[in-house]
């Protein structure tokens, strides 16, 4: 049995299809790396009181520790 098919097309297809999670990081990766970059700020209430969006936007603002 061949790799692929020409009849769905002449290249092989990939083993894990790449979804819209695909390299993405998880919550709690995020919430670690947050805090990591400045824990007196982000403390854990805090970090759970904001959105996905919130994390994403405060990590990118947040200058990276010294």
């Amino acid at each position: 049995m061949p790799d692929f098919d020409a009849i769905y097309g002449p290249t092989p297809q990939l083993e894990f299809p790449p979804t819209r999670h695909y390299g993405r990081k998880t919550v709690a990766q995020l919430k670690t790396e947050i805090q990591d970059k400045d824990d007196t700020t982000y403390t854990n209430k805090v970090v759970n009181d904001m959105t996905y969006n919130d994390v994403v936007f405060a990590i990118r603002v947040t200058p990276d520790p010294e």
